[in-house]
């Protein structure tokens, strides 16, 4: 869980990133670089939809197939601010709902399990690293 995060060091989280984009059959990226991304809402998780293997931008709204585990100076409280806001557009819900606070967790966990500079990708709810090839 998210709590065994030490204080004392950076945070890790997920952005968008072009690399090893192409590396995997129809991999897209309409994210800007370095922006914090989160899983999309979408309810058509199946092997045809892409958001199955994407996540979303949360000031663009737009997906990549590329991310990073980057180590960032962002406040828990600050991350869960920005993910709260950027789920606004999605439905009525306060920014300090609960959901928020449950997703932002998930993902700043997720984050911990990879080292800082892993570029990831996302096949439904399994998330791997990818292999830099040089």
């Amino acid at each position: 869980m998210y709590g065994k995060w030490d204080k004392a060091s950076k945070m890790k989280i997920i952005v968008a990133t072009s690399e090893t984009q192409g590396q995997r059959p129809g991999d897209f990226n309409f994210v800007a670089e370095g922006e914090i991304v989160m899983v999309s809402d979408c309810d058509c998780l199946h092997a045809g939809c892409d958001c199955a293997r994407s996540m979303v931008g949360i000031n663009s709204g737009k997906g990549t197939t590329t991310m990073k585990v980057v180590e960032s100076d962002i406040t828990v409280e600050e991350y869960r601010r920005l993910i709260g806001e950027a789920n606004q557009g999605y439905g009525e819900l306060d920014v300090e709902d609960a959901i928020f606070n449950e997703q932002a967790s998930a993902l700043l966990d997720l984050a911990m399990q990879f080292p800082a500079g892993a570029v990831i990708e996302r096949d439904g709810d399994n998330f791997e690293q990818r292999l830099i090839v040089a």
